[in-house]
């Protein structure tokens, strides 16, 4: 086990979901502008792990995400497809000043979701 008591796939799998959505904040919410801050956080208890991406750019807007045509090459939507394989929640958080929060949750293997909503 590595990486608070998880398994190497599940960390590596963690990492590509935060490198896909640091990503989308570079292309998206900075139109490609390098040195712009994006905000990492990585939370972890003993039931799951969770990860915050936020950048202060322009925001998500869900109704223009277009998901990946696996038909063809996929040539836009895979990163946050991705994001939605790996995870077992995701949220976003655009009711802000700028830019999107994103969180998204991995439960540790043999754990069984909180089923509280509280924090």
């Amino acid at each position: 086990m590595v990486g608070e008591n998880l398994p190497l796939d599940d960390c590596a799998a963690l990492v590509l979901a935060a490198g896909e959505l640091c990503n989308n904040s570079i292309k998206h919410a900075y139109l490609g502008a390098a040195g712009q801050p994006i905000h990492l956080v990585v939370r972890a208890s003993e039931d799951e792990i969770a990860i915050e991406v936020e950048d202060f750019g322009v925001p998500f807007d869900p109704s223009r995400y277009v998901p990946p045509d696996f038909d063809a090459i996929p040539d836009h939507g895979l990163g946050l497809h991705l994001v939605n394989l790996i995870a077992d929640r995701v949220a976003f958080d655009v009711a802000r000043e700028r830019g999107t929060r994103w969180t998204f949750i991995r439960h540790r293997p043999g754990r069984t979701p909180r089923t509280d909503t509280t924090d």
